[in-house]
């Protein structure tokens, strides 16, 4: 048994305005005759109907004999059937991507963007919409559960278009979300259509429902072919940009011996400009260390003793940046390192592109981080290690050491996890 509510013109706004005359054809009620006179018959339950025609109320179409023992969303799904099997003709919606791809945190390329991982360039694609033309087919290709599926001419090839009628009521997004799934799978696409102002309060606004049907009511794809193509070009695209960065950041062109930060001079001339402090001593047990690093070799434009120099007059400077003493990490120094003047001791690409440690930042600087580590580690270099990784090392390797008239201690780390260092009383 029906709940009348949902029965076929007992609510405001559900009047039945369309019906199949004795031809099979539809009908619309401004073009048949008053009453019984009007020989047609329901689209949901297939029982005579009469034409209301009357001065006061709208005029629609009631059963002769009985309620309908269909509900609304038959008729509505009926009659969008038969209007577009009739048609010949759909709209299809404006589509529109904007496609981030993104470093997982398993070290793969990935298309949904995730806030807290490193993104490449974003891009946008965008589809006009327009008509196409297709017939209704009964031809339903297996699992793909749509209300109906039509033939649509591509520029090669015809191929099927499912298409869903939501008539607003009883929504089931589990089953919503299967078919799009299954429309992925079988990559057939999915048009949804909104019928749901069809049988609201506002449906007398809608004068035309045939037109409504085809070309008006809201539209979107659940799935579309467009989509995969696009996704598939994005992660080839982001797989050789991140391959060309890799490979000119970890094999990077030789630096004339002039250009080299190496004197006390240049050091100081460097932290000047920043407003740096200059500390000038340095241990030369890290400094053979430092040599015999490839990756930091990479990295940076510095003898080892001058990069030292460098490091512990930015980390004292962070140590003493206000009032009280603080504990500073590798993070907080790489932080200071992006400063315009001080990126001048990074090697080729990374002295335009030193924000190492920015979430959200782009292009070159995702391969510094985790993820970014990660995906190097597995289809570019094993000997990558990260310049966060090569601070951190650097300072475990003078923690306790007396240099010149200081010594580095650990302290508790931060809320971040990160080790962070001070500066022993």
């Amino acid at each position: 048994m029906h709940d009348q509510a949902r029965t076929i013109g007992l609510q405001a706004g559900e009047q039945v305005r369309y019906a199949l005359d004795s031809d099979g054809e539809l009908a619309s009620i401004e073009n048949v005759a008053r009453g019984q006179a009007c020989n047609c018959t329901c689209l949901a339950c297939g029982t005579p109907l009469v034409a209301k025609k009357g001065e006061i109320m709208i005029h629609h179409f009631a059963h002769e004999a009985r309620e309908c023992s269909q509900s609304f969303d038959v008729y509505l799904k009926k009659l969008a059937i038969k209007v577009i099997s009739e048609g010949g003709q759909i709209y299809m919606p404006e589509q529109e991507w904007i496609v981030s791809p993104t470093i997982s945190t398993e070290g793969e390329i990935e298309i949904v963007p995730h806030r807290n991982h490193p993104k490449l360039s974003s891009a946008v694609f965008k589809f006009e919409g327009r008509n196409i033309n297709g017939a209704v087919t009964d031809r339903v290709p297996d699992g793909l559960a749509c209300d109906l599926i039509m033939n649509v001419a591509g520029k090669k090839e015809t191929h099927p278009l499912g298409i869903v009628l939501d008539t607003g009521r009883a929504r089931d997004l589990k089953k919503q979300w299967a078919l799009t799934e299954k429309a992925r799978e079988m990559q057939h696409p999915v048009l949804k259509i909104d019928l749901s102002e069809m049988g609201g309060s506002d449906a007398d606004r809608i004068k035309n429902p045939v037109d409504y049907i085809l070309f008006s009511a809201p539209r979107e794809f659940l799935y579309s072919r467009h989509e995969d193509i696009i996704k598939q070009k994005v992660t080839e695209d982001a797989r050789t940009q991140i391959g060309r960065m890799a490979s000119f950041a970890l094999n990077p062109s030789p630096l004339e011996k002039s250009r080299m930060i190496t004197t006390n001079e240049q050091v100081r001339n460097l932290l000047l400009s920043d407003d740096v402090t200059e500390y000038l001593s340095f241990d030369a047990e890290a400094s053979i260390a430092l040599a015999e690093n490839p990756m930091w070799g990479k990295m940076f434009k510095c003898s080892p003793d001058a990069w030292q120099r460098i490091i512990l007059s930015v980390f004292f400077d962070r140590v003493y940046l206000y009032d009280q003493p603080a504990a500073v990490s590798a993070k907080t120094v790489l932080f200071a390192l992006r400063r315009k003047n001080l990126r001048g001791i990074w090697r080729g690409t990374f002295a335009g592109h030193s924000d190492l440690m920015e979430e959200e930042s782009t292009d070159r600087t995702v391969l510094w981080h985790d993820a970014g580590e990660k995906y190097i580690r597995k289809h570019v270099d094993d000997s990558f290690r990260r310049a966060e990784t090569i601070l951190e090392n650097y300072f475990e390797s003078i923690v306790g050491k007396e240099i010149g008239d200081i010594v580095i201690v650990p302290t508790t780390p931060g809320r971040d996890g990160r080790k962070r260092y001070r500066v022993r009383d």
